[in-house]
């Protein structure tokens, strides 16, 4: 299992001027295929006048990653590709990038293309912030007696795990984030601080920014 990647922090921004053409690059980090044509869409409504909105985005922490590129117009292979292949070069994931082209009445031909979109795509990458994000999975222990409280949350704060939230009752419940290699080894040391009473219920998987 795949349990951190890298991406980046936020979107960025960059006007690129190669002769004649004006070429208005963005980045940005997706989580779904949804995502990813939202923020085209985002991108289409900024620069309506433009020639051509060129993409491509990757997605996925384990091979083989999903990625997705349109020339829109443009002769095939040279623009959405050459970004395409800036973004498997980077090591990063869950990012999108859109170049939207403004003619400039030169031609500048195929080469000229593969080096503008490229050259923008790696110009944004040069820009970003880059974050690390880890896989966390949400767990709940319950029941909890009360005067075993202290010795649950002292067990998850000692592996570094997150608590999210203490349900008080008649039996005490913790719902708290834990790296998945912590989730494994938990039952019985859960088992052992409750006396045997407490079990842990694992629930979905989360990543976060360390």
């Amino acid at each position: 299992m795949i349990t951190k990647f890298s991406t980046i922090a936020a979107e960025i921004h960059i006007k690129n001027k190669v002769g004649a053409c004006r070429f208005f690059g963005a980045i940005a980090p997706i989580n779904s295929e949804e995502d990813a044509q939202e923020f085209l869409a985002t991108m289409r409504e900024k620069y309506p006048d433009a020639n051509h909105h060129v993409w491509a985005f990757q997605l996925g922490h384990q091979e083989p990653k999903l990625i997705r590129y349109s020339d829109d117009g443009e002769p095939a292979n040279s623009s959405g590709p050459p970004i395409a292949r800036v973004i498997e070069g980077s090591g990063l994931t869950n990012i999108i990038i859109v170049v939207s082209r403004y003619y400039g009445g030169v031609n500048q031909g195929v080469g000229g293309l593969i080096r503008a979109y490229g050259g923008t795509a790696s110009l944004l990458l040069d820009e970003v912030a880059i974050v690390e994000k880890e896989v966390w999975q949400e767990v709940k222990i319950a029941p909890i007696a009360y005067n075993q409280l202290g010795d649950i949350i002292h067990l998850i704060e000692n592996r570094k795990g997150k608590i999210l939230k203490i349900t008080y009752g008649q039996t005490t419940e913790i719902s708290a984030l834990l790296r998945p290699s912590i989730v494994q080894v938990l039952e019985p040391l859960v088992q052992d601080a409750s006396r045997g009473q407490a079990n842990v219920i694992t629930g979905p998987y989360s990543w976060l920014t360390e």
